[in-house]
């Protein structure tokens, strides 16, 4: 029988000999080579990385690090992928708008080592209302099922006295609109009252840098938290209630150069917490009730050349510091009634004639006030004010006196001084 064996395998040594070579290669090249040139290419440097993910995410969605293939590329010119542990991402969760999402990658142990991948936003449209002007199908509104309205197309829009995102579409309990965007080529003029009292509107993209009236667009827009983009709107005069009655916003953007009226564009913001920049706003001339109830505000602003500020900054309980009034303002009445907090005073320029109510119920106004004007209309202007505090009117005020007289105690001085006349 061994005899036999031996026999066999002399008979089949040349086979053998050519299949132990052919396993001998095998193991090389399929083994021992990669692991080889694995372990060479982990040792050479990477120097980029990119980045794939064909996923479709909803707003809900979490975007995770293993969703993503990510393949390195090294000093010696070859390519591996990289380990999930090995990298992170930018963010969790898609934009609230738009088709996609860009996600920075970056290596944990080399952070400048990066890439920028896009991932799909899951975007499906609802419904579309046409609004062109004046072909009403060069713009829709098109209202996609991740909240988003986005205004697209070519052109002016058309206006309404009801306007169909609004008032036409019945499933919005089952859509609400929670966001607003526009195309480049769309190019409104007058956006007034567009989304007033749009409840569940949380977010507006960059405004078109046409518009030229914003009169009352966001009113009672109250899960808004923060105003849209509005610094290229070169044109924008009117921007009047934009924002009244928004009781979640928390910050605007600083007014363009352009604005000239602004007639309580934050009235009852009652989370703002500062008040736009206007230093640049050199044509605004009138702010009546501009920040009227803004109960959180602490810092306010004015615009350099501002004409009537008639309760711009009443009932804003919060705020301490009146800001330096322009040389241009001719209307304080009401200016800082009811501003329990306000303790730092400064100076009523020369060319304001009526200063009615204007610190009234002030309980804690004290120091000097400067009084270069002379007003005509100067009713209750400290009446319940300075209760525990003294306040001194100097300046030029031909009629500070009587100024003094309309406190309901004897706590304004005019220079020093209580007036010989008494106070009522």
């Amino acid at each position: 029988m061994k005899e036999q064996i031996k026999s066999i395998l002399w008979t089949l040594r040349w086979v053998i000999a050519i299949l132990i070579l052919f396993l001998g290669f095998m193991f090389v090249t399929k083994i021992l080579l990669p692991g080889y040139n694995e372990g060479v290419t982990d040792k050479s440097p990477i120097v980029s990385i990119q980045a794939k993910n064909d996923n479709d995410y909803k707003r809900t969605d979490e975007i995770r690090p293993d969703d993503f293939v990510v393949t390195a590329k090294h000093k010696n010119g070859k390519t591996s992928t990289v380990n999930v542990s090995d990298y992170i991402i930018s963010r969790k969760h898609v934009e609230r708008v738009g088709k996609s999402t860009s996600i920075d990658i970056k290596l944990k142990n080399e952070k400048d080592v990066s890439c920028t991948v896009k991932v799909k936003n899951h975007r499906e449209p609802i419904i579309r209302f046409n609004c062109g002007n004046p072909d009403l199908k060069a713009v829709k509104a098109t209202l996609y099922d991740n909240g988003e309205l986005c205004f697209e197309g070519k052109g002016d829009v058309l206006q309404f006295e009801n306007f169909p995102w609004l008032d036409s579409y019945d499933q919005q309990d089952d859509y609400p609109i929670l966001s607003v965007t526009f195309e480049d080529g769309v190019i409104p003029t007058v956006m007034d009252n567009w989304f007033s009292g749009l409840e569940t509107l949380e977010y507006v993209g960059k405004l078109p840098s046409t518009v030229e009236s914003l009169n009352a667009t966001f009113s009672n827009c109250t899960a808004l938290k923060e105003g849209a983009d509005w610094g290229q709107c070169s044109k924008l005069k009117n921007i009047n209630e934009a924002y009244s009655g928004c009781s979640s916003m928390i910050k605007l953007p600083a007014l363009p150069a352009s604005v000239t009226v602004a007639d309580g564009v934050c009235q009852d913001a009652s989370e703002l917490l500062e008040a736009p920049d206007m230093s640049k706003a050199a044509n605004l001339e009138t702010a009546i009730s501009a920040f009227e109830g803004c109960t959180k505000l602490t810092k306010a602003s004015i615009s350099p050349k501002l004409k009537v500020m008639t309760s711009m900054y009443s009932k804003c309980i919060n705020l301490k510091e009146m800001p330096e009034i322009p040389e241009t303002v001719y209307a304080m009445d009401n200016a800082f009634a009811g501003d329990i907090s306000l303790t730092k005073l400064s100076t009523i320029p020369v060319g304001v004639t009526t200063i009615d109510s204007c610190f009234s119920d002030c309980k804690k106004i004290e120091g000097n006030i400067t009084i270069n004007a002379t007003p005509s209309s100067y009713n209750s202007c400290f009446n319940n004010a300075a209760v525990a505090t003294k306040v001194n009117i100097v300046g030029q005020c031909k009629n500070a006196v009587l100024i003094a007289t309309t406190a309901t105690n004897n706590n304004i001085l005019v220079n020093g001084k209580v007036p010989a006349t008494g106070n009522n």
